[in-house]
């Protein structure tokens, strides 16, 4: 029973790692957002390269 618990950690372990890598390096990059004028963060950089996004005004 130990090896087959210990298996499934490490593909939990495995699953989780492979989801983050999607999300991190290329979902959040390729997907549109409406704060960049619903442009991927790399369409905007080459659109804008030296363009910051400003930050809603407080009240």
């Amino acid at each position: 029973m130990g090896r087959r618990v210990l298996s499934q950690a490490r593909a939990r372990v495995e699953l989780a790692n492979a989801i983050f890598e999607y999300i991190e390096g290329f979902y959040n990059h390729h997907r549109c957002h409406s704060v960049l004028d619903y442009m991927s963060p790399l369409q905007f950089e080459t659109t804008h390269p030296s363009s910051p996004i400003s930050s809603p005004a407080s009240p």
